[in-house]
Order: structure tokens, then sequence, then C-alpha cells
């Protein structure tokens, strides 16, 4: 079994996040905290004498990295329970998708909540225009690559799945519902999961 290593350094935007773990808070409300400013990610490994489960974790990593993006990326737009229930959903995406920022694979299956969707490749669009097509009532995710490069297809994908994350999650966002913050946001996961490829193989081994 590997050995289960949290990075030490994680790279947000132009910025090196220092993760101090295992850290231990004064107080047993926190498993982890973010210091934009300090730019330090603090984790716990146990709580009230106990230690965390290592699912607790990284799900308590990828919700400071969230939060941390959110800053870099958006400005700090999102609220508590958004980053919350965001991370949640990350984590069960990149654990029970086939989609990952590791290799240069097209996924054939995502996994959004409890929702199973196909990967269509190659799909011939009437609109020469449109790449990328999510149908959750049909479990189909139809794509067309030709001409473009994989990570460009994959940040495509990743895009209309938080999209659809945030749907399916009911988060009431007016910034998250502009397409240009979307896309930014995207852009964070998609740079935070690229550069720090331990956080992708933490949860797809731990989580």
């Amino acid at each position: 079994m590997k050995k289960f290593a949290i990075p030490k350094k994680i790279r947000i935007g132009g910025f090196d996040y220092i993760i101090e773990y295992p850290f231990e808070f004064d107080t047993n409300d926190y498993f982890g905290k973010t210091s934009f400013y300090n730019t330090v990610i603090k984790l716990a490994n146990k709580t009230k004498g106990y230690k965390l489960k290592k699912s607790i974790i990284i799900e308590t990593l990828v919700h400071e990295l969230v939060h941390a993006i959110d800053m870099v990326y958006l400005g700090a737009v999102l609220e508590e329970e958004d980053v919350e229930r965001l991370s949640k959903i990350l984590v069960m995406f990149f654990k029970h998708s086939d989609f990952s920022l590791l290799d240069d694979t097209i996924p054939t299956k995502l996994c959004i909540m409890n929702e199973e969707i196909e990967v269509i490749n190659d799909y011939e669009f009437e609109d020469s225009d449109n790449s990328y097509q999510l149908n959750p009532l049909l479990g189909e995710f139809l794509i067309n690559t030709e001409g473009q490069t994989i990570p460009r297809v994959k940040h495509g994908i990743l895009e209309l799945c938080i999209n659809r994350m945030i749907n399916v999650l009911y988060i009431d966002n007016e910034e998250l519902s502009e397409e240009n913050k979307l896309h930014a946001f995207t852009s964070g996961i998609f740079q935070v999961f690229s550069d720090n490829p331990k956080v992708e193989m933490l949860i797809k081994e731990w989580a």
C-alpha cells in the first residue's frame, strides 16, 4: 500500500501555499484553516484526541483548496456552505469518474453526485462551433475533440461538469452564474490539480 503523504506545498495561481500538517489547533472545532495573506493551509490529523480518517483529511484539504482558489481566481465570492458542498462533490467526481488530469486519456464515464454519465467522443454537432454538450437526463456527455488539444478538451469537460455540480447542489451564487466567473473557477481547479498531481492521487487512493 502506498504511503499516505500530504504535499508540503501547493501552487495556487501564482502563489505557493505551504501546507502545515499535522497541525494541532487550539480548538477542536477546526479540521483545517487557510490563511490567505500568509499563504498557509493548516490541516489537523486528529480532533478531541481521536485520529481523523484519511478520507476526512483529504476532504478537508480539498475544502481549503477551494477556499484558496476562490480567493485567488474569484476574489472570495463563495459562501462557506458553497465551499463545503463543492469540495465534497469535487472529491466524489475525481474519485468515481475516470476523468483525470494525470494522463492524456479522454474519459468514458463521469460521476456527478448520483448521476453516472457516459462520454460519447467524436460526436458530429450540427453547429460547428459546439464541441461539448451535457445531457444529464439521457446520461450523455457529447464531445468532439477534433482540432483540440487534450488539456483544452479536459478543461471544457470540467467546466460543464462544475456547472452541473452547481445546478445539482442548488448553489445560488450570482457570481458563479456569470460565464466568465465559472470559467475562472474552473481554470483554478484545473490549474491546481494539474500543477499539483499529488492532490488527485490522494483522492483516488485514499478518499
